[in-house]
């Protein structure tokens, strides 16, 4: 399956050429975080409200493409066709971030104040994040992105910060039902960014970046994952009997599948960018996808 993706990805005709721009340029991750906010929007039995997919979309949007330029020296290693591309089309890369960034705020603005202060915030984590700002006196690491975890960690919250927004946008509350669903996200992108830690170990490696397989090895952090997704896997099943999330939840639980199947893949010989540009940012939108069904039969 995943060599099909490929080659369909790789295609030299229009529609791939298409598709990997659209991946290079965090639009695809972007349509990830739209499909958790219909995620969280469903499964806490809010109203739907497309200003607040607008805002998510165009927060993740930018929070990527923000960070896009503190890994180019990683991806001339582990990835040269998204270096090229970043290169290629810097210019219209940075614009279109800033101008995400200014358009989600005016959104969030003209619904509630509290919102502006919501997107600000994964912007001003991923500026820390991402850029060499503690003094070498003071500190072994430059930026949160090396220390070991806090990456995979920020990121992860970040992500969270989606259910967040839902509900400021609806003007509900955060209560336990939105706690376990920012759970679910935390987790399941917590998992994706260890998983994209595996791509780049020989990058990570050269440039002293410390991750977790870096650290303990990738056949280590492998187990970790699959322990991990099992854990998640089981929390959501008991939030569910439990009555604090609706069944429906149960459905988008089935996606787990698609984590299992890349960490399994991982070790295998597959294309690995594919793998994780694809497949693995890929859960995201299906989550999305097994809510709305789900809603619609259950």
């Amino acid at each position: 399956m995943i060599h099909i993706i490929h080659e369909l990805f790789e295609a030299e005709h229009k529609i791939a050429a298409i598709f990997r721009v659209i991946v290079h340029s965090s639009v695809y991750l972007a349509f990830g975080s739209v499909g958790l906010a219909v995620f969280s929007t469903i499964a806490l039995g809010l109203p739907h409200y497309l200003g607040a997919y607008i805002i998510c979309f165009l927060m993740i949007f930018a929070m990527y493409n923000m960070n896009r330029y503190s890994d180019i020296n990683e991806d001339i290693v582990t990835h040269p066709n998204r270096y090229s591309f970043t290169m290629k089309y810097r210019k219209y890369i940075e614009l279109s971030a800033i101008l995400a960034v200014l358009i989600s705020l005016i959104i969030g603005y003209l619904r509630n104040l509290s919102i502006v202060f919501i997107i600000l915030l994964p912007l001003v984590l991923a500026i820390l994040y991402s850029f060499r700002w503690i003094p070498k006196n003071l500190f072994r690491y430059q930026r949160l992105k090396d220390v070991p975890l806090v990456k995979n960690i920020l990121i992860a919250f970040c992500w969270a910060i989606i259910v967040w927004v839902v509900i400021a946008y609806s003007w509900s509350e955060f209560n336990i039902a939105a706690i376990s669903v920012a759970i679910i996200i935390f987790t399941r992108f917590f998992i994706n960014t260890v998983m994209f830690d595996i791509r780049d170990t020989h990058g990570d490696k050269k440039h002293g970046t410390h991750t977790l397989p870096v650290l303990i090895g990738v056949k280590n952090t492998r187990l970790f994952l699959y322990s991990y997704l099992t854990a998640l896997v089981l929390f959501t099943f008991i939030v569910v009997q439990k009555g604090i999330l609706p069944p429906l939840v149960h459905l988008v639980n089935l996606t787990s599948l698609q984590a299992y199947y890349y960490i399994y893949l991982s070790d295998k010989d597959v294309p690995i960018h594919t793998l994780c540009d694809v497949v693995a940012d890929g859960e995201f939108i299906v989550m999305g996808i097994a809510a709305i069904i789900g809603s619609i039969l259950l």
